[in-house]
């Protein structure tokens, strides 16, 4: 469907709608007659749209969603990739997931590329040493069939990513932690299945659950599965609107995005009780400094789990090029430093150049 909102020239051309972003999103949201669904009451709990949530206030909600996943039937639980944001966290941060992953079931933890391994000498991952702790098996730098699942952790490049796709097993499952279709992706931090690669794993009938991108995704008629992120973790991810994910055989809401907030610098911060807040707005460049210790002790008081400065400076203006520095010379500048004696030699080996 066409829409005037759509900038053919920018992106896939698309129009992203995020409910109650900005006005462009609210005026194509109310002219299209969709209807909102309101998650969170006045008192910042779960309403009856939220399924076995409702009551509950966000923390809660989290726990209860946690909860149910470890209370599932299966004797296996397979993490595929990116446990933290980060190669090393806080020995807290660790306790909390070893505590959380004890269960009386097998535990497989697969690296995804946040998990990285250290390029220092003898130091480990922290899913290195929470696979450790639990005694737990892990999925770290080369490919592994378990039963009927092929398991491709985040490899070390693209040419070893590439390889292992290449060694897909027929009539597997195929747990991958890439993008799927970016061919804007470059470097090792993150990698890339092409479609064509998908098509070939495919013609072996095989199925593909992923890891790693953000937005939750069924393709080729449900053959491929994008896992997606049931709750934001960064200020990006509030902008792609609600979240939801697959509990129980049941989609449901587990994020709501009037939990994202957007403030200017210059109102008084607070975050209303929401937990993902932007900072915006466009200061002068000699007030930037206060408004990044105002942001910093915003983000002490506050309880929001993101809050991100996304305040801008405006350029300065770029002064105008004379044709006197266009004529610089540097070699000019160099002889008329350099002893008299060394000119000569240095003129004989600039003209062989």
């Amino acid at each position: 469907m066409a829409h005037n909102s759509a900038g053919m020239e920018f992106g896939s051309g698309l129009v992203m709608m995020c409910s109650f972003g900005d006005l462009t999103d609210i005026r194509f949201f109310s002219e299209q007659k969709i209807k909102p669904v309101i998650l969170i009451d006045e008192q910042g709990k779960l309403n009856q749209s939220s399924g076995f949530l409702k009551g509950m206030k966000i923390k809660e909600a989290r726990k209860a969603i946690v909860d149910m996943l470890l209370a599932t039937q299966h004797d296996r639980l397979i993490i595929l990739g990116d446990i933290f944001d980060r190669r090393s966290v806080s020995e807290k941060t660790i306790k909390s997931i070893v505590d959380i992953l004890r269960l009386e079931k097998e535990v497989i933890l697969v690296r995804g590329n946040h998990d990285s391994v250290s390029d220092r000498y003898g130091e480990i991952s922290s899913i290195e040493l929470v696979a450790h702790l639990l005694g737990c098996k892990l999925v770290f730098d080369k490919p592994e069939l378990i039963d009927n699942y092929y398991i491709i952790p985040h490899m070390f490049n693209q040419e070893q990513f590439d390889a292992a796709l290449a060694g897909v097993p027929d009539e597997t499952t195929v747990l991958l932690h890439c993008n799927l279709g970016n061919p804007f992706v470059t470097g090792a931090h993150t990698l890339n299945i092409a479609t064509e690669q998908i098509n070939d794993i495919l013609e072996k009938d095989c199925d593909v659950v992923m890891g790693h991108e953000h937005t939750a995704r069924d393709l080729y008629g449900g053959k491929v599965k994008v896992l997606g992120c049931a709750f934001p973790t960064s200020i990006a991810d509030c902008l792609g609107g609600d979240k939801r994910a697959l509990l129980g055989g049941e989609s449901i809401q587990t994020w709501s995005s009037e939990d994202y907030l957007e403030l200017d610098f210059a109102d008084n911060l607070d975050d209303r009780g929401r937990h993902f807040v932007s900072v915006v707005g466009t200061c002068p460049q000699n007030e930037y400094a206060s408004v990044v210790k105002r942001i910093a002790a915003f983000r002490v008081k506050s309880d929001a789990f993101i809050i991100k400065n996304n305040v801008r400076v405006p350029e300065r203006e770029k002064p105008e090029v004379t044709q006197e520095v266009n004529s610089f010379n540097i070699v000019d500048v160099f002889l008329s430093e350099i002893p008299e004696e060394f000119k000569g030699r240095v003129q004989a080996c600039i003209s062989q150049e």
